[in-house]
């Protein structure tokens, strides 16, 4: 049966890849196998002689690939620090932009989330300190709640989370990660990775604060405060964020209908607590 035209496409871009790595690394060997993601792109896991076990992320032909891992690879080449993941070989100007980590250890992936979080904290901190590059995206403080949501059933505290929402502002002059949650934080004692770069941006910090704030409470059950001058705003906030992000169109794939589920349950965890915090 012949095979789709997108799974060609995917096929191609991958074995480009595979010359590229195995051209700057050596040959690829050992367990060789695909790892399952909501955003667009190629990953998988595998073994360099003489360099150990590896994670392979690329763009598979599509623009929206190109253009995440793309960005991704940009920034991990350009920043260094220790809860970041160790690149080895990357080009995030080919046609089919690529790069090689270290393979993280399987057992230190969340969830479930540490159960002290002093150590994922300190990352955060750390890495929002680090100088964002110059081409990272700026952006401009939002009002979700204005205009942007009118049907949410909100328990009729609508003005009061819009309120609370615009004593908080999501712009600033740091390295933010933007889509922090426990996909792409691993934790193996005291040592936390944060990886997937590819929204990253130029904001503020408590942004990822809150977004693992949520993210604890959602799959572990904790409402663990995070770190922030002010809790309620900063939960009215990403739940409006949340709730704009959910409405928007899904990108092709099922990845994409899967990131919008999660972000409506999400910003329904955010919601309640935030109403609860009113």
């Amino acid at each position: 049966m012949a095979a789709e035209p997108g799974d060609a496409v995917r096929r191609e871009a991958l074995h480009r890849v595979l010359r590229r790595i195995e051209g700057e690394l050596g040959p690829l060997g050992g367990d060789i196998r695909p790892i399952d993601g909501t955003a667009p792109g190629v990953r998988m896991v595998a073994h360099v002689a003489g360099v150990g076990p590896v994670f392979v992320k690329a763009g598979d032909g599509s623009p929206e690939a190109g253009e995440a891992v793309g960005a991704e690879v940009a920034l991990l080449m350009t920043l260094e620090h220790r809860s970041l993941p160790t690149v080895l070989a990357g080009d995030p100007t080919d046609e089919i932009p690529w790069m090689v980590q270290a393979r993280l250890s399987d057992a230190g992936w969340t969830p479930p989330w540490p159960k002290r979080m002093k150590p994922v904290w300190a990352a955060v901190a750390a890495l929002s300190a680090l100088p964002p590059p110059p081409w990272l995206p700026e952006v401009a403080d939002i009002d979700p709640w204005q205009g942007l949501i009118t049907t949410e059933d909100t328990r009729g505290h609508h003005d009061a989370l819009q309120e609370a929402a615009s004593r908080v502002s999501i712009a600033g002059h740091s390295l933010v990660h933007g889509d922090l949650g426990s996909g792409n934080v691993h934790a193996e004692g005291r040592r936390v990775t944060v990886v997937d770069w590819s929204d990253a941006f130029v904001g503020n910090a408590d942004v990822d604060r809150l977004s693992i704030a949520v993210d604890l409470a959602h799959t572990d059950g904790r409402r663990e405060v995070p770190p922030v001058d002010d809790v309620g705003g900063w939960l009215a906030k990403t739940a409006g964020l949340l709730l704009a992000a959910a409405a928007r169109p899904a990108w092709p794939g099922p990845g994409g209908a899967t990131v919008r589920a999660t972000q409506a349950s999400l910003a329904r965890t955010a919601l309640d607590w935030a109403i609860d915090e009113l």
